[in-house]
């Protein structure tokens, strides 16, 4: 499994919306448990604004990943997890720098050594 190293710019967000399933009674009371041993996954919305270089390096890694192929990234607050990435974009800021913006979506797979 590939690893990428590069690390995002400052702003990125993350999202983590956990799977529940919620059971509602006739009387307003709910019961709610965790749908699955995996729902608490995580998304990263992120920025990469580097040197050409460096981008081009960037696409490569995530268009030969395809979607298909999970990696290995540690996110900003230092959890190593296994992630893909469905989508991406990226856009020529100026003729040596450029942007990529994109989502990272934790899924549940063995990280690789």
């Amino acid at each position: 499994m590939a690893t990428l190293t590069l690390s995002p710019d400052y702003s990125a967000s993350k999202t983590l919306k956990p799977k529940v399933i919620v059971h509602k009674f006739a009387d307003g009371y709910e019961v709610r448990r965790a749908d699955g041993i995996n729902n608490k996954l995580k998304e990263w919305n992120l920025t990469f604004r580097r040197d050409r270089a460096t981008i081009d390096t960037l696409d490569t890694f995530l268009t030969a990943r395809g979607a298909v192929e999970a990696f290995n990234w540690t996110d900003p607050h230092g959890y190593a997890g296994v992630w893909v990435c469905d989508e991406y974009t990226e856009v020529f800021d100026e003729i040596d720098w450029g942007t990529i913006t994109c989502t990272f979506r934790e899924v549940p797979e063995v990280a690789a050594p």
